[in-house]
């Protein structure tokens, strides 16, 4: 009966700790996890930086990210956020088609269970 009792308190314990929510915990500049690079050029290499603000009293890491194709590559400083302070995530996107595009980028912070979802965009013009 005991070990009933101490086990349903250790639960609902555990299941009211608060969960850190990597989309609240982090600003993106500009409000936005789009960006348009407008009407571009085939062949040539764009970048876009995404600059973040760790909004939470604990330290953040960027675990992985991973894009949708070899034309998109990000970079990042495998490095820590400290609260407050800033983070950036640059990302390249060198067009391999003619066309509309749409690239996702899915940025993984240690400890989070779901990904935040940035997107480059644009059009690409014949030659």
């Amino acid at each position: 009966m005991n070990n009933r009792i101490f086990s349903l308190i250790f639960w609902c314990i555990l299941f009211t700790l608060p969960r850190l929510n990597a989309q609240e915990q982090v600003i993106w500049q500009d409000s936005t996890l789009v960006y348009d690079f407008g009407d571009i050029d085939y062949g040539k290499e764009y970048k876009h930086a995404f600059v973040f603000t760790n909004n939470t009293t604990d330290t953040l890491n960027i675990e992985t990210i991973r894009a949708d194709c070899g034309c998109t590559v990000p970079d990042w400083e495998d490095t820590f956020t400290l609260p407050g302070s800033n983070g950036e995530i640059s990302v390249s996107y060198t067009p391999k088609k003619h066309g509309y595009f749409s690239e996702k980028i899915r940025v993984f912070f240690y400890e989070q269970k779901k990904s935040i979802t940035l997107s480059v965009e644009g059009y690409v013009f014949k030659d």
